[in-house]
């Protein structure tokens, strides 16, 4: 029986090891991968004799029937082409073809899930945005000199301590709280940053009807709770079915890769499959509970390290573009330097926060369909741009009515680019990109990088004002998205339309492979497309076999 997952790569360079897994073709100058389903390379009868025993091993007996699982399987290595299977019903059938042509026909357990998903994100963009209004306030009642001429350099640095503070412990509702609560006298500032518990409420009652995740189930070795958390989370049994066994098969492939390559590391050679099965490495990367190992792994296996640098550079970019820094600080920016008044600073923060989540919604289907990827390159130009001339725009003269006019405008602007890319994609790339084996840790890792470069942001950003003033800082942070740009092209690979154990083929191949195409193929490709006008294809990186 063949490996299950075939990887053929083609290179220029004729000075490989023997021992490489790598060919060399002549008449390419890249690499490219070739990835095929685990399933492909299996007949009818290898892959029900799998199913049968996938069933009695892990305790499916009397949980699935043997026929809806070996079905599901067929599914499974069918990939798109189901419709060729002939014991389907028109219900299973009419399922399958929702999932590609009906997103929102989902079961009620989904939208669950989705809804404590997005409570979620609105209850910590509430958090946030809701200390931007408060800090034109709660300095004064706490008799904090911040501004003017003269600021207390210790209070500066509570300002920026303070608002930290969130991210350190660790949006469109929290502006329009601080524009509610405005005229509120006395307790406005104190609503303004406890407003937050509102959308913890329903979150709490919502979690307690959602599904545990599946992956989870197979990961503590729980199939049957697997099984029936996918059938409430899908339409029919099949679909359920289906998932269950991709996914186990797909797991059981990543962790014999995880441990052979530790297996490898360990004896200073490379292990084979016997090696492999004597060796306890599987164990103590799948279901060991010790997290210091697995934290220690981030950066020692190379598949899950490469999945660490991607995901480390899009959430450090998050910080880079500036956008915590417009969020915390804009109103305080309108009101000290655009010489805006209290309520109209809010209304632009409000503003802010509209733009914000209007031009957040092309993502839910462009996330998928132009890529991860994709959407941060063409967006963090943008972004770029607009804190460059929000920037200038304060060399208005004060007493312009175009200088707070423009500042605004820019501002928004910068808005209509971060919404779709650099906003939703660092979460949506982190929570997918690492195994599973690794995924709690390598999550964690991402969000604290996010949260504590935050904190550091805003805690230093008062002082970065004065010391540059806000033309200066947000100069910085134009070129700060540059920077961003270049390590998101050459560290962060494409992940659309991939399953979540499908990446593992994808972050196997080197960071070297990844940047050499870069810059030696997509480079050259986008000269000549877009500005010699040339009619010229791109071979593809990957190529995905379903």
């Amino acid at each position: 029986m063949s490996d299950p997952l075939e990887l053929r790569e083609r290179i220029t360079s004729s000075k490989r090891s023997s021992n490489d897994v790598e060919s060399t073709l002549r008449d390419e100058d890249h690499i490219q991968v070739y990835i095929d389903n685990p399933l492909d390379n299996l007949t009818l009868e290898e892959l029900e004799e799998q199913v049968a025993a996938f069933r009695l091993k892990y305790g499916l007996v009397h949980v699935i029937d043997e026929k809806l699982l070996q079905k599901g399987a067929r599914v499974a290595q069918s990939g798109r082409t189901f419709e060729a299977i002939e014991e389907l019903t028109q219900e299973e059938l009419q399922a399958l073809r929702d999932e590609h042509t009906r997103l929102f026909r989902q079961p009620p357990a989904f939208w669950i899930t989705i809804c404590c998903t997005c409570i979620a994100a609105v209850l910590q963009g509430w958090d946030q945005t809701g200390s931007n209004g408060a800090n034109l306030e709660w300095p004064d009642a706490f008799d904090l000199v911040v501004d003017g001429d003269n600021p207390v350099e210790s209070d500066v640095w509570i300002l920026g301590v303070v608002n930290a503070a969130p991210y350190f412990a660790a949006s469109m509702l929290g502006f329009s709280a601080n524009l509610a609560v405005y005229q509120v006298p006395i307790i406005g500032w104190r609503l303004q940053f406890g407003s937050a518990f509102i959308p913890a409420v329903p979150l709490l009652i919502l979690i307690w009807w959602a599904p545990e995740s599946p992956r989870w189930y197979i990961k503590q070795n729980c199939y049957p709770q697997a099984y029936h958390s996918l059938l409430r989370l899908r339409n029919v049994p099949l679909q359920a079915a289906r998932d269950l066994y991709y996914m186990h098969v797909q797991i059981e492939l990543e962790n014999k890769m995880l441990a052979a390559e530790q297996a490898a590391r360990s004896g200073g050679r490379a292990a084979d499959e016997e090696t492999v099965s004597r060796t306890p490495v599987a164990r103590d990367l799948y279901k060991a509970k010790m997290y210091v190992r697995r934290f220690v792994q981030l950066f020692t296996i190379a598949r899950v390290r490469r999945a660490t640098l991607a995901c480390t550079t899009v959430m450090l970019a998050q910080q880079m573009c500036g956008i915590n820094i417009v969020i915390f600080y804009s109103a305080t920016l309108f009101v000290e330097e655009a010489k805006a008044d209290k309520q109209t600073a809010l209304l632009v923060s409000w503003g802010f926060g509209l733009a914000n989540f209007i031009f957040a919604l092309p993502a839910v289907h462009r996330i998928d369909t132009l890529g991860r990827r994709t959407l941060l390159l063409v967006t963090f130009p943008g972004m770029a741009l607009t804190l460059l001339a929000a920037g200038f725009s304060f060399y208005i003269p004060e007493n312009n009515p175009a200088r707070l006019d423009l500042i605004t405008f820019w501002i928004f602007f910068f808005a209509v680019f971060y919404s779709p890319g650099e906003g939703p994609v660092p979460f949506t790339y982190s929570s997918e990109a690492f195994p599973l084996s690794h995924r709690e840790v390598g999550m964690s890792w991402a969000v604290a990088t996010n949260l504590f470069w935050a904190g550091i942001l805003n805690t230093v950003f008062p002082k970065l004002t004065d010391a540059l003033s806000n033309t200066g800082a947000l100069g910085l942070f134009a070129g700060l998205n540059v920077v961003a740009f270049v390590m998101i092209f050459l560290w962060v690979p494409e992940t659309k339309q991939r399953t979540l154990e499908e990446l593992d083929s994808i972050f196997k191949e080197p960071t070297r492979h990844h940047m050499h195409y870069q810059i030696t193929v997509t480079l050259p490709w986008l000269w000549k497309r877009y500005v010699l006008r040339q009619d010229v294809e791109r071979a593809p990186l990957y190529v995905f076999r379903r």
